[in-house]
């Protein structure tokens, strides 16, 4: 399985049905879930698929996600980062 990092939430056409799980941070919170599941939440929660970024260019981020899109996140959160950007120990 396949683990791609994002500076910010981020969709992309190329990783459609490819099992590619996709991590990102989000206000001091680190994100992890499968990118196909990342669409779908983004697609229930806001008008990106029909933006022309996604449309013309097969892709979309954003550095603010909407409240409802991260309390649909809420169970891809995994735990807050340190201040520094590193994750606390397990």
């Amino acid at each position: 399985m396949k683990i791609v990092q994002h500076t910010r939430l981020r969709i992309d056409q190329r990783h459609i049905g490819r099992g590619v799980m996709v991590e990102f941070p989000v206000d001091g919170n680190l994100y992890r879930l499968d990118h196909d599941e990342l669409l779908r939440i983004v697609g229930e929660t806001t008008p990106f698929l029909e933006s022309c970024s996604w449309l013309g260019r097969g892709g979309y981020s954003t550095p603010r996600p909407s409240r409802k899109t991260l309390a649909a996140l809420e169970p891809h959160r995994l735990r807050e980062r340190r201040g520094d950007g590193s994750r606390p120990p397990p």
